[in-house]
Formats: C-alpha cells, structure tokens, sequence
C-alpha cells in the first residue's frame, strides 16, 4: 500500500475489516446450527457477495497480515471502531438473540454512532455539503427543515455558521424521542431552533406539521431508511412551500459496482433490513437514477450537483442533489 493517499489507504483498510467480518460469518455458518434469523437476511447476502468479491481479489498481504495491519493504522476514525463491534456481535445478530439496535447503540449508548457521523472520513463529507449548498441557497428569512436529524452531525455545522436573520425557524425532527431530547438539549440555545418529532413513513400533516411551511429541506442520509422512500419523499414534499428546495445527500453504489465495505455495519438497522431495498442482493444503496427517479415521482425536479467520489475517493458512491418543487 505505499504511495497511497490518507484516502486511499483508508478505504483499503476498510475493505479488511469488511471482509475480516465476511470471514467471521462463514466461520459462523460452517459451526453454527442456527437458521439466519429473518431479521439478518439482508446482512448474509451481503456478506455471501463481500466473500465472493474478495475470493477474486489477489492482495498484497495475507489476510491475517491486511487485518492486523488495518487494526494498527485505522484507531483514529470511528467507522473501524463501529465495523469491530458489529464483528463482536456478529453471531447474536445473525442466530436473532440480538437486535442490530441493541449491538450498535449498547445500553442506549448513541456516542460512537454520533462520532461516526460526524468526524469519520467516509461520512462527514454529507454535513459538510449540506451545509455548503443550504448557506448558498438561503435567502432572508428561510424557514428550514432537516428530516432525519439524528445525532445532529449535520445541524450542528448548519446552526454554527448560519447567520440567525438568515431563517425565521429551523426546525429538526428525527422519528426518535432519544434523538430529539439530546438535540434539544444542545441547540435550543440557537435563535428559531425548534426541534420535533416526525416519521417520514407517515402522512407529515397528521403529525402536526402545516402545508407550504418550509422553503428549504436538508435530509442527509435518511430517505434509504423509508420503507417506501417514494412515499416517504412525497410525504415531506406536502409541507414545502411552491417553489421550495430539498438538499437531499444520500450514499449509492460504487462506479465499480461492489458493495461498500461499511455496508455490514449499516446492515445491523432494523430501518435498513425492512426496507424494500433489503430485496437486493447488490447493494443496500440506492443508485443515483433511482434517487433522481423518485424525487421526480415524489413532485420535485431534481438537478444532480455531484457524485460524492470527486470529493474523496474514500467513499466511491453518494449524491447531492438539489431538488425543486
């Protein structure tokens, strides 16, 4: 791996650890005498299709070497720390002893999974562009929501350079209650923050929320989630205002077509494994005519800005796209 950049190597690094979990569930299969739970039938095709890649792959190391090798250098981004734990429960998860939930958030503990949004190579490049394309859309007195807050990654960078007679509100929701007390605790200081609950699965109006509210959404990796993301976009567009503007930052497949090495970890979500996606066996991630496709469907006209990969090649796939009501 010399020459490569910080990058490049990273994502190297990553690939070890996904295959180091590929491995760890092959030797699970051949010990244990335990059917896959239904829960984790998304997460073993995609291990079966990361062994598969892997077995026409010649590497440069063994790979106990790659594996002992990708452990020493990766100890500063979160994502490692995350793709280890899901190792560790690997077999609970598979047999159905375990929920994803309870593997990933131990304890109701959402630190790493915060760290991992927020300071991880492969993922801090959505906040970073959300924030980047929402502050050059802004006009005076915006009102502004983010669906699917979750650890407030994006917002936290959104509140902190924003000017506060650029919004007249700024509203988070995420569907948990966890989330949104915590985001409440940390940006009810900011002036026109208000945080609430909502479920992108459900009709927004009946949850509280009025027709023609908002003039900018952001969402940042939260529609793949939706059991029908069609839907669930449609759902958000009802309380747009005409001529509103939906940032929407979502992962999808590599170039190369291969699954994305952190996809295993990912897989662990109960929101992931029931969508309808979980049916293919390709990859998790949405492609991006899927995504221009369905903003489309939902009543917007959206306009592709960039594929993620010119920014990093650490993350191969992902889209931000600019749509229009």
């Amino acid at each position: 791996m010399e020459g490569a950049n910080p990058a490049q190597e990273s994502y190297q690094h990553l690939n070890a650890l996904a295959r180091a979990m590929a491995h760890s569930y092959q030797l699970w299969r051949r010990t244990a005498s335990v059917r896959i739970a239904d829960q984790a039938s998304y997460l073993s095709l995609v291990l079966d299709r990361i062994s598969s890649e892997s077995e026409k792959t010649i590497f440069a190391y063994s790979f106990e070497e790659e594996y002992r090798r990708a452990i020493e250098l990766t100890s500063n981004d979160p994502m490692y720390d995350l793709m280890r734990l899901c190792n560790r429960g690997l077999g609970e998860f598979l047999s159905g002893r375990a929920r994803g939930v309870d593997i990933i958030f131990k304890r109701g503990d959402v630190k790493l999974w915060a760290r991992v949004q927020r300071e991880s190579r492969f993922m801090r490049q959505y906040p970073m562009l959300a924030e980047a394309y929402l502050l050059k859309e802004l006009t005076q007195r915006s009102a502004v929501l983010e669906v699917g807050g979750g650890t407030g990654a994006t917002t936290e960078r959104i509140l902190s350079s924003i000017e506060a007679n650029k919004i007249s509100k700024y509203t988070f929701t995420d569907v948990s209650p966890r989330f949104l007390a915590e985001a409440n605790r940390r940006f009810e200081r900011h002036a026109n923050y208000e945080g609430k609950l909502l479920d992108i699965n459900e009709d927004a109006l009946e949850q509280g929320f009025c027709p023609n509210s908002y003039d900018i959404v952001v969402a940042v990796n939260v529609f793949h989630v939706a059991v029908e993301p069609v839907k669930a976009l449609a759902n958000v567009v009802r309380i747009m205002r005409s001529n509103g503007k939906m940032i929407l930052c979502e992962g999808a497949p590599g170039i190369d077509g291969r699954v994305w090495a952190a996809e295993p970890a990912f897989a662990f979500l109960r929101q992931w494994a029931s969508s309808q996606f979980s049916r293919d066996i390709c990859s998790g991630f949405y492609p991006l005519d899927f995504w221009l496709a369905a903003a489309f469907r939902a009543g917007l006209h959206p306009i592709p800005l960039c594929p993620l990969r010119w920014y990093s090649p650490a993350l191969r796939g992902g889209i931000v796209s600019l749509c229009r009501r």
